[in-house]
């Protein structure tokens, strides 16, 4: 009876088993294989692909003061209609623009050593910023990502702005350069055309010395020697600091100038007509529109033209890789010859491209413009200029005080160089 039991039981079981071969099996289980193609449909509930965007885009820009695009003013509103129309071809994308009132060099060092990221994507800044940040390793180079730089379309002085140890680290988009100013017409042919009704203003006390530097430089002089290091001509430097020398006959340049220490101080010195001829910037000539004061090209040392130009760039310092084709398209769309033309021209600065001065509509300080751009040279490094250029601006102020002369001034910067 036991045993017809335990059959009874087992019937259905074994007749179950029918229908369940693979688990009597005794060989290897077959493989599924799992299917890697995108689903045609997504359930409602599942989490969104990696390749959907999870927000909006937000390009990080930091402008000095001048550049600020919410300032009230039509330059600003030129910027920030610039920017809404790249925004609008990329519908979904947020530009946020912080403006830096300190050392633009200064924030990058900061913002990299405490919140890497929350570095800008796009940057603008000065030239001496531009070298400061691209030799501490704070920005991008460009090169690579960007065709623009080759475009022949551009200054040589900013070609040059745009280059760190021949790596390309920005675009120009603003320039500024030494230019003559007067009361009446101020073009020279040389600096001995200089009349006794000229009474000269500029900032000789400058450290920097960037009038003299540029007078320097027009004749071919180099404030380095072979192996890099600090140098001067002694010849050359001896014909610029004779200019200086005072005379008993003719004063051309004004004794006040030995009390201006920056471009700022002797233009307002100029403004308040202390002089009727100065040696400024072209954004100051530019951006104050007085109707009495004429621009000209500044005369090199002995013949043609020659002065120093700067000016800002935008450059790539983010952190976000994803964002870098982006931000270079940006800068690009920034650097667009046809918008400088107008926004450089309500500004107030000095064009990077010669297109963009084409199509200025005031031929009174047009032709002068070109001729600045293009017999400009990039202002050496502040390094260098901290140490030759403080010595020059000690020899001048000797030679106008009459404490040396000329030749001995010269000397005592060859002797203190070595």
């Amino acid at each position: 009876m036991r045993r017809l039991l335990i059959f009874v039981i087992l019937i259905p079981f074994l007749a179950g088993c029918a229908n369940f071969p693979s688990l009597l099996s005794t060989s290897e289980p077959a493989i599924i294989p799992i299917n890697t193609s995108t689903p045609t449909t997504t359930p409602a509930t599942s989490v969104p692909s990696q390749a959907s965007p999870s927000g909006p885009q937000t390009l990080r820009i930091w402008v000095p003061s001048q550049f600020d695009p919410s300032t009230e003013n039509s330059t600003s509103a030129l910027f920030q209609e610039r920017l809404n129309d790249f925004k609008a071809r990329r519908p979904g994308l947020e530009i946020e623009v912080r403006v830096k009132a300190e050392s633009m060099e200064k924030s990058l060092i900061t913002t990299q050593e405490a919140a890497p990221s929350i570095m800008p994507d796009l940057v603008a800044l000065s030239r001496d910023d531009l070298e400061a940040a691209a030799t501490q390793g704070l920005l991008h180079p460009l090169d690579g990502l960007t065709t623009l730089p080759d475009d022949p379309d551009w200054y040589p002085y900013a070609l040059q702005m745009a280059h760190i140890q021949n790596t390309t680290f920005g675009l120009p988009f603003a320039g500024d350069a030494l230019s003559l100013i007067g009361y009446a017409n101020p073009q020279l042919i040389n600096w001995n055309e200089l009349s006794k009704e000229s009474m000269f203003i500029f900032p000789a006390a400058d450290p920097r010395a960037l009038f003299s530097v540029a007078l320097y430089l027009s004749v071919d002089g180099s404030l380095q020697d072979d192996q890099g290091q600090p140098n001067v001509d002694e010849d050359i430097l001896v014909e610029v600091l004779s200019l200086y020398q005072p005379s008993t006959e003719i004063e051309f340049f004004s004794p006040a100038s030995v009390e201006y220490q920056s471009n700022e101080q002797a233009w307002n010195a100029f403004l308040e007509r202390r002089g009727n001829l100065t040696v400024n910037w072209v954004s100051n000539y530019l951006q104050d529109q007085i109707p009495s004061l004429t621009l000209a090209s500044l005369p090199g040392l002995e013949s043609g033209q020659y002065t120093l130009a700067t000016g800002w760039s935008w450059a790539l310092a983010g952190s976000n890789s994803e964002n870098q084709s982006l931000t270079v398209e940006l800068a690009e769309f920034l650097s667009d010859s046809q918008f400088l033309a107008e926004w450089n021209q309500a500004t107030g600065y000095l064009p990077t491209r010669p297109t963009a001065l084409s199509s200025w509509n005031d031929a009174k300080y047009k032709t002068s413009l070109a001729l600045t751009a293009e017999s400009a040279s990039l202002v050496p490094s502040q390094e260098l200029l901290t140490i030759v250029g403080t010595l020059i601006a000690e020899a001048t102020l000797s030679v106008m005080n009459g404490e040396l002369l000329p030749a001995a001034a010269a000397q005592s910067i060859v002797e203190q160089l070595k």
